[in-house]
């Protein structure tokens, strides 16, 4: 009997590819299987997603609903959206996932940075607006609540770390399937190098890279601009890859620094060009974040087999990543690795880490049965 899958995405303007890419793997794995694909994307900039593969008319009246739970906090426009956003999307996944129980269907939700962490996320960058405390402290209670509601729904839960598995077991009282999958999707390295970047590279021997956001509340490139501003080694440079929102800080702070000449920044770029340029490097950068997730930077330095600098308390990017990283305690100690990178031990992982699409198609066959065409 053929089954039928409503794939739904909710996500906010300011998300990557990431998800949208994993939206379509999911897409494209139900493809192998016999199944009728209806697929939706909720989005509150609709002219950021591309049209998806597949549209019906969308009834909640399916088989299975698979559901992906993103809550985004960084980049959201004004106060107002700031406060309400995380009970806006999570609200709208509750109505959801409680029409599709209400009809039969099977409930598989994929769960990103979890409500509470958004939401003390969030406490953490109003904490000055004294106006918006009321407000901030009933979102979080009924935020809690929601997410409560959403996991006792769920038939079948994916997260996207170790560590957060092991939570939501412990939420849950381990009655529930609750699975890792990696945010990894492969995208192919491809493209032209940026001109400017190829006479980086001729010029100095090793290139570190900063491959990502530049944001107002992630302190690290601050510390990053800082730590090469004192590395005395000429041929050690550190690039900057993505877009920045520090509102023109990171550009003053290179310039108080004077290290225009050795710290430079690219545009935010397609992401297999992007990996183009990280294959062209030499070491990875990983500063503190605040994410729970593991981020999908480092599954796409995974993919090129870049070297990774990380903080030593990242405990399941270094289970996962095996001997391609580099443990770092303390600033003083990741500007002696720096200073002394040929002696740092590299062994590129020989196991292979599943793809999103991989574990997707793993599970609709083993787990739910789907039959392949």
């Amino acid at each position: 009997m053929k089954k039928t899958i409503l794939v739904t995405m909710i996500h906010d303007t300011s998300t990557f590819s990431g998800p949208v890419n994993k939206y379509y793997a999911t897409i494209d794995s139900l493809d192998n299987f016999d199944v009728d694909i209806s697929a939706t994307a909720v989005n509150l900039d609709p002219t950021r997603l591309k049209n998806p593969k597949r549209i019906k008319t969308t009834t909640i009246k399916k088989r299975f609903l698979i559901s992906d739970f993103l809550l985004m906090w960084e980049i959201l426009r004004n106060r107002s959206s700031y406060v309400y956003m995380p009970l806006a999307f999570s609200s709208t996944f509750l109505l959801l996932v409680l029409a599709a129980k209400a009809v039969g269907s099977k409930v598989i939700l994929h769960m990103g940075d979890p409500l509470y962490l958004t939401i003390k996320n969030m406490q953490t960058e109003v904490k000055q607006r004294v106006k918006l405390g009321v407000l901030v402290w009933l979102v979080t209670g009924l935020s809690k609540y929601i997410e409560w509601i959403l996991l006792d729904c769920s038939d079948y839960i994916f997260v996207v770390s170790p560590s957060m598995e092991e939570d939501y077991r412990k939420i849950t009282n381990n009655k529930k399937f609750i699975k890792t999958v990696f945010n990894y999707v492969p995208v192919r390295p491809e493209g032209k190098l940026d001109q400017r970047f190829e006479e980086i590279r001729k010029k100095f021997k090793y290139i570190f890279i900063y491959f990502g956001q530049i944001q107002s509340q992630i302190r690290s490139y601050e510390k990053l601009i800082d730590i090469f501003s004192m590395i005395k080694r000429s041929d050690q440079c550190l690039v900057f890859l993505g877009p920045d929102k520090t509102r023109g800080n990171f550009q003053k702070l290179v310039a108080h620094n004077r290290a225009s000449d050795r710290i430079f920044h690219f545009e935010p770029m397609p992401k297999n060009r992007a990996l183009l340029h990280l294959e062209k490097t030499d070491y990875h950068i990983i500063g503190p974040s605040p994410a729970y997730a593991i981020p999908n930077k480092f599954f796409d330095a995974y993919q090129v087999k870049l070297p990774m600098l990380i903080p030593d308390n990242l405990e399941d990017v270094k289970n996962i990543f095996d001997g391609l990283v580099i443990t770092y305690k303390s600033e003083k100690d990741l500007i002696q690795k720096i200073e002394d990178i040929e002696n740092c031990k590299i062994t590129i992982p020989q196991k292979k880490i599943e793809t999103y699409a991989e574990t997707m198609e793993r599970f609709f066959s083993e787990t739910l049965g789907f039959e392949k065409r």
